[in-house]
């Protein structure tokens, strides 16, 4: 499973419901410390091994250093030239993401791994409260915006340092889903490799982007469960 080229856009205008973010099902409220003490396992490919990461907030500061265009050193310094320009996120603001979609938004959350040498491995914008388009009266977290590191992509690099930041990110999504009482359910529009959140368990919906030219993705409760349980979040 490669993740590498996962990354997604927001619509322009998405239809959407919000629910208030702390709006805590009390049969979901244990999972608050687990959410906290998770760990990214992501697998180094250098060494063969599954690495434990940490998961960090995202800041204005922090994400300044993912964008390609907003100061150096950054995520794209040591990818190829030509190619980094095919790909969908090279023109990504990310210090303005953050802060028009979660500094002015209560909804809005924003969260990165991190390996053990403090490099940003991969990174995530979602929010809380979404309306559901596989099941309408319900509500899901839409993942806005997901991309690994360039470093992690063997099309921008001879030797991709770590795989499974994709997934890892997705997962912690999915528990903080659980945690709020959303059940685990994601909602995202898949710009690229689309194959890969097939296999993690997105259905497509009937529900459009004709900026993206693509459909939206939805995780059921059911296929969460599944992650959650390989896990050992639940039981």
């Amino acid at each position: 499973m490669c993740c590498r080229s996962s990354v997604l856009k927001y619509p322009a205008v998405p239809r959407r419901e919000f629910t208030h973010p702390f709006c805590f099902d009390t049969n979901t409220s244990f999972m608050t410390s687990i959410l906290r003490d998770l760990k990214a396992a992501l697998f180094n490919l250098s060494t063969k091994q599954i690495e434990l990461c940490e998961f960090d907030e995202l800041d204005r500061e922090s994400a300044k250093s993912l964008s390609a265009h907003w100061q150096k050193p950054n995520w794209w310094d040591e990818t190829d030239a030509v190619e980094r320009q095919n790909q969908p996120d090279y023109t990504w603001n990310w210090a303005s993401f953050v802060s028009n979609r979660v500094l002015n938004r209560p909804s809005g959350k924003a969260v990165c791994v991190r390996s053990d040498d403090g490099i940003i491995q991969g990174a995530m914008i979602y929010e809380l409260g979404v309306k559901s388009w596989l099941n309408p009266i319900e509500k899901t977290v839409f993942v806005e915006l997901v991309a690994t590191s360039p470093a992690n992509r063997d099309i921008l690099v001879r030797e991709p340092r770590y795989r499974k930041a994709g997934l890892s990110l997705l997962r912690y999504a999915m528990i903080h889903s659980v945690e709020v009482g959303l059940r685990g359910r994601l909602s995202l529009f898949p710009i690229a490799n689309q194959k890969f959140y097939t296999s993690v368990g997105f259905e497509e919906t009937a529900q459009r982007s004709d900026e993206l030219d693509v459909n939206l993705y939805e995780l059921s409760t059911a296929a969460a469960t599944m992650h959650l349980k390989q896990m050992g979040v639940l039981s």
